[in-house]
């Protein structure tokens, strides 16, 4: 991506995840956490692909008022910001608090079908121009016995992602692509995070100020 060259770009996440597939389509990056409450715009918004870019968004937003992106080298920079949601029984399954809260959400999800959805922003932090987008993946998880979820909801892992989930690029035993991406239901999709990063530099991106 030539239109991307001499610009820095700083990835508004904290997961390694994402920080693992930026690495495949933009080989450096600043990594700066958003500090958002996100249980509250969760409560407040729906649907659900509107509750993924905006999160995205105020992320994007709230990085962009950092201390390292209103001065020096990266005022310039170009941010890129993800929110991944688990969309299941016509509810919203956040990240798991502890391990009490794993096991609830695992079980819930054993046998079911659910769908992953991230939303992507890419701000321009110069201009403060914004675009956003959405891409959902079907999953469906296999039944899961009391016992194996106990053990699944006491590994670290699983405490820190959307739905509990554990998915990696190559696979998890317990789930099973229905329809669209692995990368999304990591949690980057980066056929998405491309087409956004191409919009932002031609007519019509929206304004975030």
């Amino acid at each position: 991506m030539d239109f991307l060259k001499n610009r820095k770009i700083v990835l508004a996440s904290a997961s390694q995840r994402r920080k693992e597939l930026l690495k495949k389509i933009v080989p450096h990056f600043k990594i700066i956490k958003p500090l958002l409450d996100e249980e509250k715009i969760i409560r407040s918004v729906r649907p659900p692909s509107r509750l993924v870019q905006t999160l995205a968004r105020l992320k994007a937003g709230q990085v962009s008022q950092t201390k390292a992106l209103t001065r020096g080298k990266y005022r310039k920079a170009i941010i890129i910001a993800a929110d991944t949601i688990v969309w299941a029984r016509r509810k919203v399954i956040t990240k798991p608090k502890n391990q009490k809260d794993a096991f609830r959400i695992l079980k819930k999800l054993s046998g079911t079908r659910q769908a992953v959805i991230t939303g992507v922003c890419v701000l321009d932090n110069e201009s403060g121009r914004l675009v956003s987008g959405v891409e959902a993946t079907i999953i469906r998880m296999k039944k899961i016995s009391d016992q194996k979820i106990r053990q699944l909801a006491g590994r670290r892992r699983h405490r820190d992602k959307a739905g509990g989930y554990a998915i990696q690029e190559k696979g998890d035993r317990y789930l099973k692509i229905v329809r669209g991406r692995v990368d999304n239901a990591v949690g980057l999709p980066l056929s998405l995070t491309r087409q956004l990063l191409r919009r932002l530099f031609y007519p019509g991106a929206r304004k975030l100020f």
